[in-house]
């Protein structure tokens, strides 16, 4: 039977490169373990690849914050709770940090 929650990101690992993939793998697994329903998980995805094609600083924290803004928005809505705001914020802050070392190099 077919995972009825596909990791998006997990798909997305075997098309990127070496670093790339690195950058991206932490959030793949965090992303996995918030049970998020399919469409959301797709959004978390999209703001993740843009964070990983950010070529500024300026650029990663934009993306960075419309996802914690779409947390935010998933959270008010009442579509996750607030554990899982604050879980899906700490992971779009933790693919940041690992973004500037990126960016800054």
């Amino acid at each position: 039977m077919p995972d009825p929650s596909p990791n998006y990101l997990a798909m997305m690992l075997p098309t990127l490169n070496a670093a790339q993939a690195a950058e991206l793998g932490p959030s793949a697994a965090a992303l996995k373990t918030l049970g998020l329903e399919d469409n959301a998980q797709f959004s978390v995805a999209l703001y993740l690849m843009e964070m990983l094609n950010a070529s500024t600083e300026a650029e990663l924290d934009k993306h960075m914050n419309q996802g914690k803004g779409f947390a935010e928005g998933l959270s008010c809505a009442r579509q996750i709770c607030s554990g899982a705001c604050e879980s899906l914020c700490r992971l779009f802050d933790e693919a940041a940090d690992r973004g500037r070392l990126r960016v800054v190099a």
